[in-house]
């Protein structure tokens, strides 16, 4: 970097800052001047830098995500933003964020949800041109795959557009990202990553590269963010459908639209295509009442199974916490034939997700490893809920004292007597189709998770 060109001041800055290299705040504020400057690859280096500092952490990837974005490439600009919104579901300028990556990624309903989320927490975000031009999107049919073209105003430039680079990589979070869960992390490298960085072995033996695979298990347990870590993993385009991009009112649409998001999978093998409640997709035909909806299950069938053109290295991950409801037509070998249980965070995980949920709030010494151990079953959303509920009685406090009261460890007690976990209820529905319809065994990890921790 030629600093030579760079206003004196920010020189100064950067001086300064081969002084004290581990200055992690003072590295975000250059990166962010040297975003002003135009320098975006620049600032993205030292954003990197500083991605896992407690204290500015959620800063640095925030600066990724706009950063990645001026320089077009809106795949990192979206990993950046998300992993940010892993930590920090409500940031209203990650959500700001993501909005113009999904945007920049041709998501244009998606992106329009962020955004009114966003400004939702924090009016000042509020961009009327950008709102306009997301749905003027969200609302066009044929801007459905349209991208928007890279830049500094990248999500404002609703009318041009640019090809996805076919053989882009992009950031993306993996396995080191998710805590515990290391015998879920081992069964999808198995199944999943080794196929993908090793096929020339794999097809020796005649395994294919792809299909499908179906990720079960309580709601909140992290099964989306699993699926992109496995993206991650096997260095594939992330491509998560929701329900309202298949769903359509006109008959024949619906069908046509997935087909379509399996064309665009194929289009950028490798390439993961995540349907997260797959089981609205692929609902048991005989609990239907609508005979439109047959069809796009059999659509659905059907690029499962590849007619159209072959699935070579794109895979298919669905997830459901109602297998149950799944059509059995789904489990056929070569469809969604490899299943696996996504169990509650294991303790390890459940004290990383104690950490992340308190990091930026006022915390008092608190023995995360003792309440790990008192929250076995526990969702992540559970321990969020958790913090909250313990942040809500700090905050009391802290009004009726007139001063700042941080967490304690005695304020996450008093929340947890209070607070119920959430799975235990699916447990209860899942233990009956464990002990009475698991004649083929498709239920034995959740019987065998229930009988080790006494659910």
């Amino acid at each position: 970097m030629d600093d030579r060109a760079l206003d004196p001041s920010l020189t100064l800055l950067l001086d300064a800052l081969e002084r004290t290299p581990d200055n992690a705040p003072l590295r975000v504020h250059v990166a962010n001047l040297l975003v002003g400057a135009g320098r975006h690859a620049d600032a993205i280096k030292h954003f990197r830098q500083c991605e896992g500092d407690a204290q500015v952490g959620t800063d640095a990837q925030l600066g990724i995500a706009r950063a990645a974005l001026a320089l077009g490439d809106a795949e990192a600009s979206l990993a950046a933003a998300e992993k940010l919104l892993a930590s920090v579901p409500s940031h209203a300028k990650g959500l700001l964020a993501r909005a113009r990556a999904l945007h920049a990624r041709g998501q244009h309903k998606e992106a329009l949800a962020d955004y009114d989320k966003a400004v939702s927490l924090d009016a000042q975000l509020a961009e009327p041109a950008l709102r306009d031009a997301l749905i003027r999107d969200a609302t066009d049919p044929r801007a459905r795959f349209r991208v928007v073209s890279g830049g500094t105003n990248a999500a404002q430039d609703a009318g041009a557009a640019a090809a996805i680079p076919e053989n882009s990589v992009p950031d993306r979070v993996t396995f080191a990202d998710v805590g515990g869960l290391d015998e879920v992390k081992e069964k999808i490298r198995m199944r999943i990553v080794y196929p993908f960085s090793n096929p020339d072995m794999f097809k020796a033996f005649g395994k294919k590269i792809g299909g499908g695979i179906l990720f079960y298990g309580p709601p909140g347990c992290g099964k989306t963010f699993l699926a992109k870590a496995t993206a991650g993993e096997c260095r594939a385009h992330f491509i998560n459908v929701g329900l309202h991009e298949v769903l359509d009112m006109w008959i024949g649409n619906s069908e046509k639209q997935l087909h379509q998001l399996f064309e665009d999978a194929r289009r950028r093998a490798p390439s993961v295509l995540f349907f997260d409640e797959v089981d609205a997709l692929g609902m048991q035909r005989a609990k239907l009442h609508s005979g439109s909806m047959r069809g796009v299950i059999t659509q659905f069938l059907a690029e499962l199974d590849g007619f159209a053109s072959r699935n070579e290295r794109v895979l298919v991950i669905g997830a459901t916490n109602t297998p149950w409801d799944l059509d059995s037509a789904f489990r056929r070998p070569g469809r969604f034939d490899q299943v696996l249980f996504v169990p509650p965070p294991d303790r390890a995980a459940r004290r990383q997700i104690l950490e992340l949920k308190t990091t930026g709030k006022p915390l008092a010494s608190v023995d995360f490893d003792a309440v790990a151990a008192n929250t076995e079953g526990w969702s992540g959303a559970d321990l969020e809920h958790l913090i909250d509920a313990s942040a809500e009685l700090a905050l009391t406090q802290s009004i009726a004292r007139g001063t700042i009261e941080p967490i304690t460890g005695a304020h996450i007690d008093k929340a947890r007597a209070k607070v119920r976990p959430t799975t235990r209820e699916w447990f209860s529905t899942a233990r009956n189709y464990a002990q009475y319809a698991n004649e083929a065994g498709q239920y034995d990890d959740i019987a065998d998770y229930i009988r080790r921790h006494n659910f």
